[in-house]
């Protein structure tokens, strides 16, 4: 394996990479992707949640990536932040979904061990999303860590195949120094779609529709077939050494998710 190849790309000193970047270890370095729960996550009322999500999510598409497009909303934002500051990383609606869904959210709360959780989102893709990785556009708010750092829920899936897939960075990337002159780390990355050879999809046991997956140290993208599909997004920061404990049993409980082959570090 790599190793510790990837941390290459951090060497850029424009202030958003977390400390902790250096936080290596080294039994965690097989581990692209991962299950993290024994219960399919839905919402207390399905027939409520089609309603209140077909009235309130709205058309999302970044800066200088017209052709990328979601359907989003922010069910769910900490206390003490305003929708102003949630408003920093993406110009979401925000709602209160906690009167509507508590036993759904209360769930997703508990999947890791976040030191806080920001905000809860939903998204629904509207076609291809290109691999790339969500970057700290504000580092208050989402920090990148050398392992399986970000989780998502597949909510709602259509597909008949996994569509959701993590990718190692092209070898270009990863050539000392260049990431600091190509690749701004205070921006939106989207990168080339990769080989179907080169993509590793997030195939989820029955028993669970959670999961956690290294956003940094590897690109993820997503194919769309015109098929529905809607992913909780959890924004918040991990309690680095209870997360990492986590990520230890869990690798455990799964070692079938050991070391997939195009996705060491």
């Amino acid at each position: 394996m790599k190793k510790h190849d990837f941390l290459k790309k951090y060497l850029d000193s424009d202030g958003v990479v977390n400390p902790d970047i250096l936080d290596v270890d080294d039994e965690l370095l097989d581990i692209g992707w991962l299950p993290i729960s024994n219960t399919v996550i839905e919402p207390d009322n399905w027939d409520l949640f089609w309603r209140l999500w077909n009235q309130e999510k709205i058309t999302l598409r970044p800066k200088n990536y017209e052709t990328i497009t979601w359907q989003t909303l922010c069910i769910w934002k900490a206390s003490y932040l305003s929708e102003e500051d949630v408003q920093k990383i993406y110009p979401q609606k925000v709602v209160d979904w906690e009167k509507h869904f508590p036993k759904m959210l209360s769930q997703i709360r508990a999947l890791m061990p976040f030191e806080e959780i920001w905000k809860i989102t939903l998204a629904e893709s509207m076609n291809r999303v290109p691999a790339h990785v969500d970057l700290p556009l504000d580092p208050q708010y989402q920090m990148l860590y050398p392992w399986p750092n970000s989780v998502r829920v597949l909510l709602y899936d259509e597909n008949k195949a996994p569509t959701f897939y993590l990718t190692q960075w092209p070898p270009y990337l990863l050539e000392e120094g260049k990431i600091k002159n190509s690749f701004s780390m205070k921006e939106w990355g989207f990168l080339e779609d990769p080989k179907a050879e080169d993509k590793c999809y997030v195939a989820l046991p029955n028993h669970s529709n959670a999961f956690v997956y290294a956003n940094g140290p590897l690109l993820h993208g997503s194919d769309y077939h015109g098929r529905s599909k809607i992913l909780v997004m959890i924004w918040g920061r991990p309690s680095p050494e209870k997360w990492k404990q986590k990520l230890k049993n869990l690798k455990e409980e799964f070692p079938q998710y050991r070391d997939l082959g195009c996705l060491s570090y």
